[in-house]
């Protein structure tokens, strides 16, 4: 691989900073470095071990509250904002870490020019066990490949995908894409909303409701959610289109946690399976919003902008059930678990080409409990 220029590198590493998940991660990066972990002498591809470090009593400390605040969402709910603010700080440091690992899968960020900085960076976040639970609880498998490729141990045993040395360009598109989602506040609702920050217990259900009948939206924010979700949709779609049989995978392992929402999947120790405790038969959100795109192109007739969109949604949709196939699929040949050999099932690829199927029924009701604003 060409090595880059110091001030290439320069520019490259402010490009990968340069986005809100930098801003938006200080909160819970500083809060944990205030644990004070020494990493001084650790070699950028030199090995550490987390499970061998001696915490400082303060750090201790910091680790048990820690325990609480990033405990699974469904397990016990996610009330104070406190901890909210927390752990929304610390999913935009783990995406910027997942950013890093595949601008090195890429070969954006050349493995053999990465700098200390970016291995203290990992050390300084990861420390703490409940943060490392945190990581695998919701699904940040990059952030896991980089630890690994950095040397770091401690963290669930992954082999790294192998360098795409002319993938770099993709990637600047990747990073472009990135940088308007993150920025666009109607796909930030649709996230949350889909990550069970809601406004009452049965919202999720309503909103299926609204979809399924199209029922009075007297606050407005159903319709808000289905324009947040049109855009995250056709946003990600137009650069997925532009990815290889090579890359699509690895692009869309980015969005794996997004991409099961999605789809109606869920990791567990199988690998993505269909999430049939909350979806009946074929249905998944992104079922239910192409059949309401789909209604109203119906209603307004061949000619008129509806339509255009239905068919719009529901190309996307298709390149991101695609792509989501791809994602199952590298994450298959590459995942790997030393402690207890998990292994990832292939799933059969997805194609959406038709939205009005009988069989289609609503969400048999999430019995995961919600987070709640």
């Amino acid at each position: 691989m060409t090595e880059l220029s110091a001030e290439e590198l320069r520019a490259r590493i402010a490009g990968l900073n340069a986005g809100p998940w930098t801003a938006r991660g200080r909160f819970a990066a500083e809060k944990l470095r205030e644990a004070g972990i020494s990493v001084e002498g650790v070699a950028p591809l030199g090995p550490f071990d987390f499970t061998i470090l001696d915490l400082p009593l303060h750090a201790v400390k910091l680790e048990k509250s820690l325990t609480h605040i990033l405990r699974p969402h469904w397990e016990k709910e996610i009330k104070k904002r406190p901890e909210i603010k927390f752990r929304e700080s610390l999913d935009s440091a783990l995406t910027h870490l997942q950013l890093i690992e595949l601008a090195i899968e890429t070969g954006y960020l050349p493995i053999e020019q990465v700098p200390a900085e970016i291995k203290n960076r990992v050390i300084n976040l990861l420390w703490a066990n409940p943060v490392r639970s945190f990581v695998r609880d919701y699904d940040y498998v990059g952030v896991e490949f980089l630890a690994q490729r950095l040397g770091i141990q401690g963290t669930t045993a992954r082999t790294p995908p192998p360098i795409i040395s002319k993938g770099s360009v993709l990637f600047s598109a990747f990073l472009a894409t990135l940088r308007r989602i993150e920025r666009d506040k109607s796909i930030n609702a649709w996230l949350a909303f889909l990550d069970d920050y809601v406004l009452r217990a049965s919202e999720q259900n309503e909103f299926y409701e609204y979809l399924e009948e199209e029922k009075p939206d007297p606050s407005n924010r159903f319709h808000s959610l289905t324009i947040g979700a049109r855009s995250f949709t056709v946003e990600l779609a137009d650069f997925f289109v532009l990815t290889t049989d090579e890359t699509r995978g690895m692009f869309g392992l980015f969005y794996a946690y997004w991409f099961q929402k999605m789809f109606g999947y869920e990791l567990t120790d199988k690998g993505y399976v269909r999430d049939n405790e909350n979806w009946e038969g074929n249905d998944s959100w992104a079922y239910a919003l192409n059949k309401y795109f789909q209604r109203l192109g119906q209603t307004a007739g061949e000619k008129a902008r509806e339509t255009d969109e239905a068919t719009l949604i529901l190309r996307s949709t298709n390149v991101l059930a695609q792509s989501w196939s791809a994602a199952i699929e590298y994450a298959r040949l590459k995942q790997r678990n030393s402690e207890v050999g998990r292994a990832f099932r292939m799933q059969p690829t997805l194609r959406w080409t038709s939205v009005s199927r009988s069989e289609s029924t609503r969400p048999a009701g999430n019995t995961k409990k919600k987070l709640t604003e």
